[in-house]
């Protein structure tokens, strides 16, 4: 896996843990890390049918297919050992 990949990963895992305040309150340094992660390239990896547009549907289909891949063992939960290594256990 990739630089790229873990660091959506890295992104996705830490948008799901926070509560809905907590996120409210980490929107603007999200944001920064969104502007200096969402390259060209991973947009154009985003948008599945390279139509220019990346819909919801492209979007959860993209982080579906990130979850299967961790998903070793295919329960359906990504427990402590199949989470990448670059992905520290205390956060």
């Amino acid at each position: 896996m990739n630089k790229l990949h873990s660091s959506l990963i890295a992104c996705a895992l830490v948008g799901a843990a926070f509560s809905a305040s907590a996120q409210q309150e980490a929107t603007k340094d999200y944001q920064k890390y969104l502007d200096r992660t969402m390259d060209k390239s991973t947009m154009d990896m985003l948008d599945m049918n390279a139509d220019g547009v990346i819909t919801a549907e492209e979007f959860r289909q993209f982080y579906n297919e990130i979850f299967g891949m961790m998903d070793k063992n295919k329960d359906g939960r990504i427990m402590a050992d199949e989470r990448p290594k670059t992905i520290r256990p205390d956060g």
